[in-house]
């Protein structure tokens, strides 16, 4: 199921567009230590409209790699992840940024919200575009999670950019250590061009990598990427939320996870769902 939200319907809303999105990547190393970063840079001159990542991995290490980061600042895109402190292996992995930049939009500016500190199972945070702008891209990061929070959502809607992590039920031993969760909004005036199609495929007990991927309107490019899981208790992974993949190219966000079950027993019906922020060409 595709559908369409639009950042903006007032009569209101600026006619500004976006005149030319470009995709920038940068990958980490390839080998087997515990924790990598990757960060993409946007050209001088442009700024972060939306990011992405993949962690490149076997299917199995894709199991044990948690997404701890998506950082995004107006130049760059931080993209980072931890082997799982339960289960972590000796298999080479890396991750891989990607920046979505363009040149500079009006109102530009970058939100950051914080969850509380403290050991709580589950954490979630909001970010909210100031009066009068609009969520156009999003990001996320998680402070002293050790490898042991499964980021669940990084949604995006309107005015707002919601996200939400677990430490997995029925981990043992659990995770004791205070944890923060951050929601980043990037947000600008309003674009009568933009919006969010988001999209949903219902899996049960994926052992094998499930993705699904929402394809802006004709005409629209994506701009940024975003996720959400829905049923799954945080016993499944994300691996990646990404475009460019045939045979859509960049007219396409893919996202993709991956059931921690042999883990956790988790063998409920859980939803992936994947969105991509679309911006005329």
């Amino acid at each position: 199921m595709a559908l369409l939200l639009p950042a903006d319907n007032s009569e209101a809303a600026t006619q500004a567009s976006i005149p030319g999105v470009q995709k920038y990547k940068a990958t980490s190393t390839t080998d087997s230590t515990a924790s990598k970063v990757a960060t993409a840079t946007c050209p001088v001159g442009q700024q972060v409209v939306g990011a992405a990542f993949t962690i490149n991995s076997a299917m199995q290490t894709s199991r044990s790699v948690r997404l701890e980061g998506l950082l995004v600042s107006p130049q760059s895109v931080k993209a980072s992840a931890r082997e799982s402190w339960l289960s972590g292996d000796n298999d080479d992995w890396s991750i891989t940024a990607v920046a979505y930049c363009d040149d500079p939009l009006p109102g530009y500016v970058i939100v950051n919200a914080p969850s509380s500190a403290n050991s709580d199972h589950e954490k979630s945070t909001t970010a909210y575009c100031p009066a009068g702008k609009r969520a156009i891209g999003a990001g996320m990061s998680i402070s002293n999670g050790g490898g042991a929070i499964i980021v669940d959502e990084m949604i995006p809607s309107a005015d707002r950019v919601s996200v939400k992590g677990f430490e997995p039920y029925n981990a043992s031993p659990s995770y004791s250590a205070n944890w923060t969760m951050y929601a980043q909004a990037i947000c600008a005036d309003p674009l009568s061009t933009q919006g969010f199609v988001a999209s949903t495929y219902l899996a049960r007990d994926q052992k094998t990598l499930t993705s699904n991927v929402s394809v802006c309107p004709p005409g629209k490019t994506v701009m940024s990427t975003a996720f959400d899981l829905i049923g799954s208790l945080g016993r499944v992974n994300m691996t990646g939320s990404t475009s460019g993949d045939a045979p859509f190219n960049d007219e396409a966000t893919a996202v993709a996870a991956i059931s921690d079950s042999d883990l956790f027993g988790h063998s409920e019906t859980w939803t992936v769902v994947s969105y991509a922020g679309c911006a005329i060409r």
